[in-house]
């Protein structure tokens, strides 16, 4: 890794005292603005498996039906959502990579709507489901009307 972009996230990390999960959207954009020859990339991070070189039976998917793919874009039960940096030539830099267990090799895919589907809009606020275009910001009727009588006040 060229040392500057090396000394500039020893900085990030140091600056962000380690508290590197959830941070890596910003930290990836801050790095491209500070090196414009970078620019910033979204996707997935798996751990390496050197029997294997395809990861897409991991990856969401547009023909997913709705509740394999909020498993699949979950953290805890699927794959890592990301953002990193990469150059010209698609040297990776990642300012959060300490996030995850030192020693463990990544794999590193960008995120493609045409295969992946579109991404989620948020956790519906009642029930804490993600979900995804085109919804409202709620998982479906049910939840909407929920909350709507919370936060009116009414009990349900």
């Amino acid at each position: 890794m060229e040392s500057k972009y090396a000394e500039w996230i020893k900085e990030y990390v140091e600056r962000s005292q380690g508290r590197l999960r959830g941070s890596c959207g910003s930290a990836a954009e801050e790095m491209s603005v500070r090196f414009p020859e970078l620019h910033m990339v979204r996707g997935f991070v798996v751990p390496a498996d050197p029997t294997r070189t395809d990861y897409s039976d991991e990856l969401p998917t547009v023909e997913m039906e709705l509740e394999s793919r909020r498993l699949a874009w979950d953290n805890e039960c699927g794959v890592t959502q990301h953002f990193w940096c990469e150059d010209t030539d698609g040297t990776k830099y990642d300012p959060t990579v300490g996030q995850f267990r030192e020693g463990i090799a990544l794999v590193y895919i960008e995120y493609d709507p045409l295969k992946h589907g579109p991404t989620p809009l948020g956790k519906c606020p009642d029930c804490g489901e993600l979900v995804f275009p085109p919804s409202d910001g709620f998982c479906d009727a049910t939840c909407r009307t929920l909350f709507t009588k919370y936060m009116d006040g009414i009990n349900v």
